[in-house]
């Protein structure tokens, strides 16, 4: 199938239109990819998504599953090649609803924006486990049917002001079924109502609105509305004569002062919508909600916040406090909140009024409690913005005269524990333990023991959120029984406690007084850390001794993972880095002993990537891979240049095996920029990242960036007789030249490249330019001189031990036995390369060896086995994005098709091979497929075009030597072997075969 997708709805019950058939979608991974992908209709990077649909799983495992999901979405049979891959990003482009319902609202076109509405954005969809993408599904739900209340209130008030108040009451009636407390929604409708002569009616809507709200919130309307109310009843022409204009405005922007949360929010749905209710009466502008620690004060704000991006036309601001240490610091808070800049010498405050004026604003001001003396602010900028209203949390009031209380407690228990299951608070540890287990759920036999839980915290989420993290390693019944035990935080909601255990921070404190002065140096270094941690590292880099790990893990300040890693409770980590910092010089000796230790990993690890075992190697650089980044930015940060080329290295081969390019580009970027070429000491890392980094671009196929590169940095490094580096960039230039098909120039790098290993002794990079020698000389056509350069590379590599640098040249001597005709001996050097592929962890080259067994299994008439080791490979280049495999591995499967009679799905693999290799103008593979299509002509018994196929291909300096003798041998077949006069254009051979 090769037709354009006409429509994707994603509002509703979601599916896809391609031409008039339509696909629905469902609530799995690869429906949930291609909505986000559809919805986002712009390119997104491969470790958003990894993370966005496996956020627990390291960083490996999320790519590989990534990378297994990719595939299957792409088995899909009507996706076609509308998927597109760019390096490290995933876009599809497709119209959507979304995308047309926005444009509607951005242009104020309410009644197109009604007609496209389509209802609840993914109904069906709950995240199938992921909790980042159920916490960006709900998000993003709120703020569709935000935009829909807009526009329902925008379109019923151009309906009443064109006299149709009947049409506009009835749209209103829809408003209040979604949302029977919208209170400015109610408003609306009772003066539409009353204007299309229905006042019953309207009065029985304020009556069920009356009522709801106090049986749900327990309070009454405002002032205004029972102004109203009274007014329709007694049928006031006063007051009914001419009714006030809708003050609400169109839709702003989401604004970007929200802060995004970790973690879906849970429950509270009656509490919202009394804070929402609270917010819109007109007695109070400032709320503050008050409680202790831990009982969700901010995540409830923030909540908030999302819910009433719509309702507030001049927008919704979200101010943190808790980094201020003075009051005077407010206003420059508030104004980075807004968006706003001071100018001149007017005071702050007043500049800060100035802009909000009268606009309908909601400010949010979390964690107030330690800025008490800049209270009078807040009151100032309340009584110069009359559309202005603050939401604050704090653990005490503001004491201000126009200040709301509301008391913020934890979730509240169900006394009967059938009830359990459906509560807030066992919902939430549910939640929260699904995020360290995956496959833990709700069942008859745990509820009542997390019911126990949540009541021993007494409902705090925090509480909650502590205990669940135990969950990792213990059982249900053993949290119980630690929380009882616990006198440092677990217990520290109970009423009867100390008053030093009613904030987080004052448990902390607390606890940290009843350390040991060992335990409270250890946790000051451990600090440091980036993620988790050894105990290994531990020790050598922290001087945290064993003992010393076992306490604070009991003491529930770490806790340990199956593989015996150590990480700390997200919460304490600030408060941590607070305890260091308290003593300057300990930290600056705690970082430099931290950040030695890891530059001293990286350099041992690049020796065992060398080794026998390299796999191990790669999977601890995976797990310590923040701490390695934050030893090697505190290099850059002390211009530590020997540091920083010592580990360059181990950090390409870690990037370079993953087929993490764009990741190895950013990280060699971020050291480049803190090098320069002016100053001496400087030059040879500069270089040598130079080389690297260039290294990295090749891979990605930007040829003329990594040649550039390349050059700049053989320029620092020839007069310093940097001779490894150098080495390693007359590689890249070799690989540059050969993708324009100068050969030649490319033999010519790489001999130089021989010489100064050998001029070195070094027999490590004497095998890799001997490996480098061979593939350029069979390029040429040089074969038995390219098979004994293999041969030599892969016994220099083995007596070194480097089961890697053997590989390599095990599965290109597998290819070029493949090439002289050699089937049989290829297919046995390609097992073996694949069992050591596996072996070592080497993924990035398993594709390569399956398609060349599958070829070698063709070559040899078993066609199914082809197909077999074919198809396997396909899917891994696709998972991993490498088009050029996908090229070759296309060629592979029509070579089988066309064994097996199949001309049309032989035809239709060619196509998809030059489809690719055009698209990034790689000459050589456009020219290996050419001779495909050649040989596709003459079985189809097409002489004409076969023929000028095999003349261009012959003659074309990018084709390589396997090629060109290919097509040389079928032209000596034919009589007529005289060349055209002029062969065309190279685009003018290509189209017809891609669109004709």
């Amino acid at each position: 199938m090769n037709t354009a997708i006409g429509h994707v709805r994603l509002m509703g019950m979601p599916h896809v239109r391609i031409g008039a058939r339509t696909w629905a979608f469902c609530d799995d991974k690869r429906y949930q990819l291609l909505a986000y992908l559809a919805f986002t209709g712009d390119w997104v990077r491969r470790e958003a998504l990894a993370y966005m649909f496996w956020p627990e799983a390291d960083t490996s495992t999320a790519r590989k599953d990534l990378r297994h999901l990719l595939g299957r979405v792409r088995g899909l049979e009507w996706l076609d090649n509308h998927l597109e891959a760019e390096g490290e990003r995933l876009r599809w482009s497709v119209p959507t609803d979304v995308q047309a319902f926005l444009k509607a609202i951005q242009e104020s076109y309410w009644e197109r924006a009604l007609e496209l509405y389509g209802g609840t954005l993914l109904e069906g969809f709950w995240g199938d486990g992921s909790a980042e993408f159920s916490a960006w599904l709900e998000t993003e739900r709120e703020h569709l049917s935000g935009c829909w209340r807009s526009a329902v209130l925008k379109r019923a008030e151009t309906l009443r002001n064109a006299g149709n108040p009947q049409e506009a009451s009835q749209l209103l009636a829809k408003l209040l079924e979604h949302d029977e407390l919208d209170e400015e929604a109610l408003e609306a409708y009772l003066w539409t109502t009353v204007e299309a002569g229905r006042r019953g009616q309207a009065l029985k809507a304020y009556g069920k609105f009356c009522e709801r709200l106090s049986q749900e919130l327990d309070l009454r309307p405002t002032v205004a509305l029972e102004q109203l109310a009274h007014a329709i009843r007694q049928e006031d022409p006063s007051l009914l004569a001419v009714a006030p204009a809708p003050q609400h405005e169109a839709p702003i922007a989401r604004n970007r002062s929200l802060p995004i949360p970790a973690t879906p929010f849970v429950g509270r749905n009656a509490l919202l919508a009394e804070i929402a209710q609270l917010l819109h009466r007109g007695e109070y502008r400032l709320l503050t909600l008050i409680g202790p620690g831990g009982v969700g004060k901010t995540r409830l704000a923030l909540q908030t916040a999302y819910q009433q991006r719509e309702r507030f036309a001049g927008g919704v601001y979200f101010a943190s406090l808790v980094a201020l240490s003075s009051p005077n610091s407010l206003a420059a808070a508030l104004a980075e909140a807004l968006g706003f800049g001071f100018q001149g010498s007017q005071p702050p405050l007043e500049q800060l009024a100035r802009h909000i004026a009268e606009g309908e604003v909601l400010l949010v001001l979390d964690n107030f409690e330690h800025l008490l003396e800049a209270a009078p602010q807040v009151a100032e900028l309340l009584a110069q913005c009359p559309g202005l209203r603050v939401l604050v949390t704090s653990r005490e009031r503001l004491g201000l005269e126009a200040e709301q209380i509301l008391p913020i407690a934890g979730f509240p228990l169900p006394a009967d524990p059938a009830q359990a299951v459906h509560s807030d608070a066992v919902q939430l540890f549910s939640l929260r333990v699904q995020r360290l287990r995956p496959r833990f759920r709700l069942e008859e036999g745990n509820v009542s023991s997390i019911l126990e839980i949540c009541r021993l915290v007494e409902g705090s989420p925090l509480g909650i959120e502590l205990a669940a993290a135990w969950a990792r390693v213990l059982p249900l019944g053993a949290i119980s029984v630690e929380i009882r035990r616990d006198t440092d935080f677990l217990a520290a909601q109970s009423p009867d406690l100390a008053r030093r255990h009613q904030s987080i921070r004052q448990v902390f404190e607390h606890s940290w007084r009843l350390l040991t002065s060992d335990e409270q140096q250890a946790l000051n270094r451990l600090s440091v850390f980036k993620g988790g941690f050894s105990r290994e590292a531990a020790k050598l880099a922290a001087r945290v001794p064993l003992p010393v790990l076992a306490s604070l893990t009991d003491k529930s300040l770490l806790y340990t993972d199956a593989e015996g890693r150590f990480f700390r409770h997200a919460l304490l980590f600030q408060y941590m880095g607070e305890k260091l910092a308290e003593d300057p010089l300990l930290e600056q000796e705690a970082r430099s002993e931290h950040a030695g230790y890891y530059l001293r990993v990286l350099q041992r690890c690049l020796e065992e990537i060398r080794g026998a075992n390299p796999k191990a190697t790669f999977a601890l650089m995976e797990a310590e891979l923040e701490n390695l980044r934050s030893a090697w930015r505190w290099a850059i940060g002390e211009s530590k240049a020997h540091l920083i080329k010592a580990g360059a290295e181990a950090l390409m081969r870690f990037f370079d095996a993953r087929k993490r390019y764009q990741e190895g580009i950013e990280v060699f970027a971020e050291a480049i920029a803190g090098l320069s070429p002016e100053q001496p000491e400087h030059r040879a890392a500069l270089g040598t990242l130079l080389v690297h980094q260039a290294k990295m671009f090749l891979r990605q196929g930007h040829y003329d960036t990594a040649e550039a590169l390349t050059l700049q940095a053989l320029a620092l490094l020839r007069p310093l007789e940097e001779f490894e580096p150098v080495i390693w960039g007359l590689g890249t230039l070799g690989e540059t030249a050969a993708f324009g098909g100068n050969h030649p120039r490319a033999l010519a790098h790489k001999e130089e490249a021989l010489s100064l290993a050998q001029s070195i002794g070094s027999e490590r990079l004497t095998a890799v330019c001997w490996g480098w020698l061979a593939i350029t000389e069979d390029n040429l056509g040089h074969y038995e001189r390219s098979k004994a350069h293999y041969r030599q590379a892969i016994r220099l590599f083995r007596k070194l031990g480097n089961r890697i640098g053997a590989l390599y040249n095990l599965n290109n001597l597998s290819a070029l036995s493949l090439d002289q005709g050699h089937p049989e001996e290829s297919r046995t050097l390609a097992l073996e390369a694949l069992e050591q592929a596996r072996l070592t962890g080497t993924r990035s080259l398993e594709g390569e060896i399956l398609m060349r067994l599958g070829s070698a299994c063709q070559q040899l008439g078993r066609y199914s086995e082809a197909a077999r080791y074919s198809l396997s490979a396909l899917e891994l280049a696709k998972d991993e994005l490498d088009l050029p495999l996908e090229i070759e591995i296309h060629l592979s499967l029509s070579t089988i098709a066309a064994a097996q009679q199949q001309p049309l799905q032989s035809k239709e693999y060619l196509r998809q091979a030059l489809e690719g290799a055009w698209s990034i103008q790689h000459l050589p593979l456009i020219m290996k497929t050419l001779v495909g299509w050649a040989d596709y002509f003459l079985a189809q018994a097409q002489p004409s075009p076969a023929l000028q196929l095999l003349w261009l291909t012959s003659r074309h300096p990018a084709t390589l030597s396997s090629d060109k003798d290919r097509a040389q041998r079928i032209l000596r077949g034919y009589e007529a072997n005289l060349a055209p006069p002029a062969l065309p254009p190279l685009e003018e051979v290509v189209e017809p075969l891609l669109y004709g």
